[in-house]
Order: C-alpha cells, then structure tokens, then sequence
C-alpha cells in the first residue's frame, strides 16, 4: 500500500464528519443521490455542504499521484460516502486508503516533436531530445511510423498511477522545455525567422514499456456545413459592419472588438481567449480614465443589456473577472485558471454585448461612440440598477459605487 496521503486523508475524513453529522439546522436538502450498490437502495440526501465535500475529495484524489488511477472517481467518492452513512462504526478513511493506496511508478514517455530537427541527442530544461532515426523510440506506437509532420523525439520521465493523467503531466513538461528553448533559440540565434520557431509536440505519444496514444492540438479545426437558409446570420447586427470605419466611431469599436473576438476564435488556451474578450468588451465599453475599470464596464455592460432586453446577466461574471482574471495577467500577476466552460459563457455573454452595441446604436441613429456612453451613463433607470447592486451583487462593488453615488440623508 502507498504511504498515507495527508490531502487526500484530510478530504476524506472531512466528508465522512460531514456525511455522519447530517444536516444543520439551517441547512437544506439540495441533491438526493441513490446508490446502486446495496438492495433496498441507499438515498442520499445531500446539503451543499456536503456535496462541496464529496468534490474536493474528488479533486485531492485527482491531485495525488497514488490515488489518481481512481480518476474520475465520482461512483468511488459516492460509494465511501453511502458506506459512512450506512455504517457509522467503522472509520472509513483507512479502509479507503488501504483498499485503494497504489506506489507511483515511474515510466518513460515519448512524444513526436513536429518541424523541430536534431542531429545529436540533447537536454533542455529536463527534457531529452532525440533524432527521428534514434533507435530508442519505441515501437509500441505506430502513429509514430506513419505521422509525417514528427522530426524528433522528446522524452520525459513521469510517475504516478494513472497512464492518461501521467502522459498529460509529460505533455506539460515537455511543452514547457519546447518554450524555452524556443526563447533561448531567439535570444542567440538572429539569423532565425519566427516561423521557424513554431515547433510543437505531435498528437502521437508512447511509453518506453508500454502503451501510448495520441491527443489533437488544441488548436484544430473541424468541418462545418453552412445551411442553405442564411436568413437569420445575416439579420444579426454585426453582420451589417462595413470593413472600415471613421475614427470614435460607433463602427471603429465594434471593428476592434470583432477583431478581438475572433483571435479567441484562433487560440486553444481559456485564459488567453478570455483576455481577448475583454479586450473586445473594452473597446466597446471600456473608459481610458484613471481609477476603477471594473466597476464602469460592469455597470455599462447590465445597464445596456437592461434597455435592449430588458434583463440582464449577473453583472458579477464580468466585475470580478476583470479584476481576477484581466487586471492580474495583465499586470504581470499569476491569474487563476480558467475552464473552457468559463471561457465559453464569457464568449456568449461579449457576443451578446457586441450585439445590443450596435442595435442600440441604430435604434438611436447613433454614429459615435461617446452618444452611446452619454445614454448609458445618463440613462434614467441607472438609480434602480445601482440599488440592485448593493442588495444582490459582491461586497466588493461597494467601493465603486460609493464613488459614482451620494448616500442618502437618513431624514430625507
């Protein structure tokens, strides 16, 4: 059995109190899961805290390398949970840790390098490069025989228990090693041209024991069919904008944030396309002023949306986001991690903005983008909006809206 897991111990006997306490007195019922392991059926009922429990021993599980063959370990993090519930006398996590604690193993792993050549084998940041004729490359892959873009190798040692997750580990290493070396080529190599420098891992990998597979770029593209009935793409807004536009005008911005939004279009990476949507939603309601920037796009962005549909999207999504994710990349701070989920909402709720842009525009016969921030900014439900703010949106609004705003007096 693996040695103990202090994360994933921790997790589990964080769930199982939970699960054994059963809900507080203000707690509700938010999920019933039913087991199917024992007859009559186990029904869980299940509060939010409890579900949050049963996710991050899911995540402590996927983080730990003796643990990780479990992933996705949703049923196994469910079954542990209707045994806590069901038996509240045995303790639960060392039965789990024993039953389920494998020694990670190391292997090692080969990737095929695309328009990268090398006539000796060499080592950078950890990573071995090898000729495409080295007599070390495995033949347990055969994508690697008959994919014709490989002109090297890289290999890199991983451990843990869980062959995907351990080949995606190698692939980060690795696409790690391939990026300083493309910077280290630059900085000493003047004669190169950028497009030399565009050497990436192939889609093929193997391990030097056995197994292997193959995972698509990121950025690949699929086939797609146009319908015959273009009626409805051609009626959208944006699909009026004419290719030029006169400067601080209504079409000039619009332009910019098409242009934006269509390099997220182009990127594989969630954070960097979502930095390309604000770039959009900045051009079209962004302010160049000293100050917050945040609370500004945010409120311009719900008080647009507010008169064209009269609704509007949580305007915390892009409130906090900016500062979270756009002010700390672009100032140089780690920014957190973005799903493709996140990316994808964020991406509908920029289209939509680009969208009640110009349609607001036309309906006004605006032709600059300044009438458009006059109204915005001037529109007479503004009070109503911010009021919503304060009572349902983060605490963190507060300090810009005490700056656009005056307090009432209480005898008024």
């Amino acid at each position: 059995m693996a040695s103990p897991s202090h994360q994933v111990r921790q997790a589990l006997s964080t769930l199982q109190g939970r699960i054994r306490q059963g809900p507080a007195e203000n707690e509700t019922i938010v999920k019933t899961i039913s087991g199917t392991r024992r007859a009559p059926t186990v029904g869980l009922q299940l509060t939010q805290v409890q579900l949050d429990a049963m996710k991050a021993a899911e995540r402590a599980i996927a983080a730990d390398e003796r643990f990780e063959h479990l992933v996705p370990a949703e049923d196994t993090i469910l079954e542990f949970a209707e045994d806590c519930a069901t038996d509240r006398k045995t303790e639960r996590v060392q039965v789990f840790m024993k039953r389920y604690g494998q020694e990670a193993t190391e292997r090692v792993c080969y990737f095929g390098v695309e328009f990268l050549s090398v006539k000796e084998p060499a080592e950078v940041a950890g990573i071995r490069l090898l000729p495409f004729d080295d007599p070390e490359i495995p033949e347990t892959n055969p994508l690697f025989k008959i994919d014709k873009t490989i002109t090297s190798y890289a290999v890199v040692r991983i451990t843990g228990t869980n062959e995907v997750l351990m080949a995606a580990r190698a692939r980060k290493l690795t696409e790690h090693a391939l990026r300083v070396l493309r910077i280290a080529l630059r900085q000493t190599s003047y004669g190169l041209n950028q497009e030399q420098l565009r050497f990436r891992l192939g889609t093929s990998y193997a391990f030097a024991d056995r197994g292997g597979g193959w995972q698509t770029h990121d950025d690949g593209a699929y086939p797609l069919e146009l319908s015959t009935d273009w009626t409805s793409v051609l009626a959208t807004a944006v699909a009026g904008l004419p290719p030029t536009a006169t400067k601080k005008s209504i079409n000039e911005k619009a332009l910019l944030a098409v242009g934006w939004l269509d390099r997220a279009v182009f990127t594989p990476d969630p954070l960097v396309a979502t930095l390309y949507r604000f770039f959009a939603l900045e051009a079209l309601l962004g302010d160049s002023s000293d100050g917050l920037k945040n609370g500004p796009l945010a409120l311009r962005q719900m008080t647009l949306s507010a008169i064209a549909m009269g609704r509007f999207r949580h305007p915390d999504d892009t409130f906090l986001a900016y500062k979270e994710v756009r002010s700390f990349a672009v100032h140089g701070e780690a920014a957190p991690a973005v799903t493709p989920q996140q990316a994808s909402h964020f991406a509908w709720v920029v289209r939509d903005t680009l969208d009640q842009y110009l349609t607001i525009a036309n309906q006004h016969g605006f032709t600059k983008r300044r009438q458009l921030m006059d109204l915005l900014d001037n529109y007479p439900g503004r009070d109503a909006l911010i009021a919503w703010l304060r009572e349902n949106a983060s605490d963190k609004w507060g300090e810009y809206l005490d700056s656009i705003t005056v307090s009432p007096d209480p005898a008024d």
